[in-house]
Order: structure tokens, then C-alpha cells, then sequence
């Protein structure tokens, strides 16, 4: 039905791939070869809305400094949590019950589901970083 609100992941990246993808060419087509497309088509979510995520996590970063490494914001979301990293500080926020981000759960003990999320969150996030 339309409108709905769709709560599965999706990011900017995306559109290029999905537009692509909806008018019949193939993405790899239209990019020097050796680069990597970082977004997906979601053409499934216009198709079924109930199907999977095209995502496991959704990435994104900010740098104050202009350099990359020194003082970036980076935060990295399931479809439950999202992790933020401010330098050595992390906060970790439950997103459908604290959709404003003011309960850093990270200020007290986490749940079991909590306590799984964290360091699997943060080594999603290592992971994508020592590509670079």
C-alpha cells in the first residue's frame, strides 16, 4: 500500500544502483573497473514489502577535521542497534525505542542482546575500516 513507512535499511548510495538497476543497466557498466559499488538496488523493496533487508548494516562517517583519521564521527546500524564512535568514546542506542538517540546504553549494563550487539557492531565496523 502507498504511503507506507519502510524500515528496512537503506542508504544515498543506494539510489545510483537502483536507478540503474530499474531502467535495465548494469551497474558495473557505468564504473572504472576495479571500483567498488558500495550501494544496492532497492528495487526488492519496491516488489515485496515484506522481504529481507539488502543490507546487514548501514555505514556512515563525518569528519570536523577534514582528515579521515583524526577526529571522525563513524556510526554503524543493525536492524536493531547503531553504534556511534567519537574518537575512543562509543555510544550504543536501541533505534525503534530511542529513535533521538538519548539513551546511551553503553552508560550502564547491557542486556544479553545488548552485550551481543556491541562487539559485533564494533567489529563490522573494524572490519570496513582496515579496507581502506
Amino acid at each position: 500500500p502507498v504511503p507506507r513507512i519502510e524500515r528496512r535499511m537503506a542508504q544515498d548510495v543506494d539510489l545510483f544502483t537502483t536507478i540503474l538497476d530499474l531502467a535495465g543497466i548494469d551497474p558495473a557498466s557505468t564504473v572504472p573497473p576495479g571500483r567498488v559499488i558500495d550501494g544496492k538496488s532497492l528495487r526488492p523493496y519496491l516488489a515485496n514489502p515484506l522481504g529481507p533487508d539488502v543490507h546487514r548494516y548501514n555505514y556512515n562517517e563525518e569528519f570536523t577535521d577534514g582528515i579521515w583519521t583524526a577526529h571522525a564521527i563513524r556510526s554503524i546500524r543493525g536492524p536493531v542497534y547503531k553504534l556511534i564512535t567519537r574518537g575512543s568514546k562509543h555510544e550504543l542506542y536501541r533505534i525503534f525505542t530511542d529513535p533521538h538517540e538519548t539513551d546511551n546504553l553503553l552508560r550502564r549494563r547491557l542486556t544479553p542482546a545488548g552485550a551481543e550487539a556491541y562487539p559485533r557492531l564494533l567489529a563490522a565496523m573494524n572490519a570496513l575500516l582496515a579496507t581502506r
